[in-house]
């Protein structure tokens, strides 16, 4: 996965999470919720 996404985390014109950082942070909630660290604390 690529970091790009963490540089463009909201639009200028009306300070709203964009669609890619919005994707980004799912993507990497999803892969930390899924560690072996986080599953056997649950």
């Amino acid at each position: 996965m690529h970091r790009a996404w963490m540089d463009k985390e909201r639009f200028a014109s009306n300070s709203l999470l964009t669609t890619e950082y919005a994707a980004g942070l799912t993507e990497f909630m999803t892969l930390a919720g899924n560690q072996e660290s986080c599953l056997t604390t649950l």
